[in-house]
């Protein structure tokens, strides 16, 4: 593993692999090494792939922005949220953020039936399921 944007000669960090080397497990493993870097070692081009808050969520709606937001609403298990993030990361009008299903009465208002679910607000402020 190489970290982004190293100004300083490494040969890398060793990442020993388990018995199972799909790719979906490795992918998995991966994801789970970035989040769970401390913030003084975490690569500077990392986006936040913890969850955010309904609280958080909720002030999205009420800026406009030069970008649209994804919010991917998921179980705290899953994968998704965190592979959308990273997949849509070198797009610029486009920011992905996850969300866990943990907060009924927020989906409900939303109208997110079932998790995983996507929502997006567009950059006028207009915002629905999709």
């Amino acid at each position: 593993y190489f970290k982004a944007f190293t100004k300083q000669f490494t040969t890398g960090e060793n990442y020993q692999a388990g018995a199972d080397r799909e790719v979906q497990t490795i992918r998995q493993l991966m994801i789970d090494f970035l989040q769970n870097h401390s913030q003084e070692g975490r690569p500077p081009a990392c986006p936040p792939l913890h969850p955010v808050l309904s609280r958080d969520v909720t002030s999205l709606f009420d800026k406009n922005s030069h970008h649209y937001t994804a919010i991917v609403f998921e179980s705290n298990s899953s994968y998704i949220g965190r592979e959308v993030i990273l997949d849509l990361l070198q797009y610029e009008n486009i920011v992905v953020r996850r969300a866990l299903n943990s907060d009924k009465a927020f989906l409900d208002k939303l109208g997110v039936p079932s998790v995983p679910s996507c929502y997006l607000i567009h950059p006028n402020g207009s915002h629905g399921l999709i």
